[in-house]
């Protein structure tokens, strides 16, 4: 039998417990690496002052940690260190692990709402804590809670966000998410940008990504640009054009008529200049022309952009000059339509300007790459060529 997907109902028990066993874990390794339960001894200063509520906390947190090998023994663990917790609490109210250690140790659900009611007015940055008051926020189905929380957690806590992640991501995933998710990622901690930045490398998630994109304000271009070309790759354009719409406020509809612009701001649906080691497309100084160039013995793609295919029959001119007229033969256009690797047109350049007549599109041809390819021969001279319009007719 396959795995089962998880519903939208589990993925907010998947979150509150992920989030314990999180927080579990660094504030363990915060332990094991600062020292803290050494410097002084525990045992030592909760029996030369046994009024020392601090001290006592932290004796009833490493009794806490002795006995975690894994999440699942975290009830137990707490249930254990819950007399040492309690003395140190009420030695001393300010100390939130001990009341986290009291909590997780609590079995009547009124009394443990009650405490971590109390919990989250005295101190929310206490990892453990807040852990606990998302854990029985998801339990109760008070999502606005939890998201409160959660965002705070990781507010205080960046050094939770890595691990965070994937589990967020997960819960990205369901699509019933989104409505919540597109309430948390307000823009105001910059771990929102952060995990959108982590969930468009995710191609499982780039398809609810793009839904929730709309919903949100994303101030940085590069986000948009890489979802944008990541949605692409999927093949899923329409998607594509809808994120586009929300970045840019453009219409989401394609190039299709007309002289084109040289704009290169989001690709796909922009210009793709290629820029490398002798190979290179790039704008004249005062933006006019594209400038193609290619060393002796480079050759490929200088410029792609993709267009909304038109009908069939139509006509694109180019307006071009090449430094050496016999290398004008060097420089191709190429039509390809999206989804296919074999171009439909590869025709060499002539005189200017030249026209190319398209009679006919294949089946499904909704959208057409239209690629500027170039090449210089070894032993000749560098291809240097300039396109000053190319333009779309019927």
């Amino acid at each position: 039998m396959g795995k089962q997907l998880m519903s939208a109902k589990d993925w907010p028990k998947l979150v509150g417990v992920s989030t314990l066993a999180l927080v579990l874990a660094f504030a363990l390794a915060l332990q094991a690496v600062s020292g803290v339960l050494s410097k002084p001894s525990p045992e030592l200063a909760t029996k030369l002052f046994s009024a020392n509520g601090q001290a006592a906390e932290r004796l009833a947190f490493q009794t806490f940690k002795n006995g975690i090998t894994d999440p699942a023994e975290t009830q137990a663990a707490a249930t254990a260190a819950a007399p040492q917790a309690l003395a140190a609490y009420r030695a001393d109210v300010l100390t939130p692990r001990a009341l986290a250690i009291l909590i997780m140790a609590e079995t009547d659900d009124q009394a443990r709402s009650e405490m971590l009611r109390v919990a989250a007015q005295m101190n929310r940055r206490e990892a453990s804590l807040q852990a606990q008051v998302i854990q029985d926020a998801l339990a109760n189905n008070n999502y606005d809670r939890s998201i409160n929380a959660l965002d705070q957690l990781l507010r205080v806590h960046p050094e939770l966000r890595e691990g965070f992640f994937p589990i967020l991501g997960d819960a990205l995933a369901q699509g019933e998410t989104i409505p919540l998710f597109a309430e948390m990622l307000d823009g105001s901690s910059d771990w929102h940008e952060r995990f959108l930045s982590y969930a468009i490398t995710q191609p499982t998630l780039l398809p609810n990504v793009a839904v929730l994109r709309p919903q949100i304000t994303v101030e940085n271009e590069n986000l948009d640009r890489r979802l944008i070309f990541g949605l692409a790759g999927l093949g899923d354009l329409t998607a594509a054009q809808e994120v586009l719409k929300a970045a840019t406020g453009r219409n989401s509809t394609l190039a299709s008529l007309g002289t084109l612009d040289w704009r290169a701001d989001f690709a796909p649906f922009d210009w793709s200049f290629t820029d490398k080691t002798g190979l290179r497309a790039q704008l004249s100084r005062n933006k006019a022309e594209l400038e193609l160039f290619a060393r002796p013995g480079r050759g490929g793609p200088l410029a792609t952009r993709l267009l909304a295919a038109p009908d069939a029959p139509f006509s694109i001119t180019i307006d071009h000059r090449v430094a050496q007229k016999e290398q004008a033969r060097d420089v191709r256009l190429q039509l390809i339509c999206s989804g296919e690797t074999t171009p439909f047109l590869d025709e060499r350049f002539g005189d200017s300007p030249q026209t190319f007549e398209i009679n006919a599109l294949g089946e499904g041809c909704d959208y057409v790459a239209l690629a500027l390819v170039g090449r210089a021969w070894s032993g000749r001279s560098p291809l240097n060529a300039a396109i000053r319009s190319i333009e779309i007719t019927q």
